[in-house]
């Protein structure tokens, strides 16, 4: 018995069950998010895509932020087209993080027992995957 679980726990193959800790991952961010309250810096983030300028996104704002304006490019077509702050914002985060827990499942060289407990430490699932924070 034990010899088996080691043989699958430690394999390097891709199967069934990277798909179902991905989809296992989606539906605990996605509850988690819903419960979450969007913190200053999150809600300051929509607050610059919504509100600034093209220019001033790319040229001025990011002196005083202190990180590129990458998080808040991605963001701009959902505020300035009236998108629900909360939900967009997390929807955003959720599908970046997704894909980002897909790369490390399908294309990470670990053994198939860390690839599918990975997305689900404290970084990677609540701090990354919930929290929409731009750096």
């Amino acid at each position: 018995m034990k010899e088996k679980f080691k043989s699958w726990a430690f394999s390097k193959e891709h199967g069934k069950c990277d798909v179902i800790t991905l989809i296992i991952y989606l539906l605990g961010v996605c509850t988690v998010s819903f419960f979450h309250e969007p913190w200053f810096d999150e809600a300051q983030a929509w607050a610059i895509a919504r509100s600034g300028s093209l220019k001033e996104i790319l040229f001025e704002i990011p002196h005083y932020e202190g990180h590129p304006p990458l998080w808040d490019l991605i963001l701009l077509p959902f505020a300035k087209l009236g998108a629900p702050y909360e939900l967009s914002l997390a929807i955003v985060n959720i599908f970046f993080m997704t894909l980002a827990v897909a790369v490390l499942l399908f294309k990470s060289p670990f053994p198939k027992l860390i690839r599918c407990l990975l997305p689900f430490n404290f970084f990677l699932f609540y701090q990354y995957g919930v929290i929409s924070r731009p750096y």
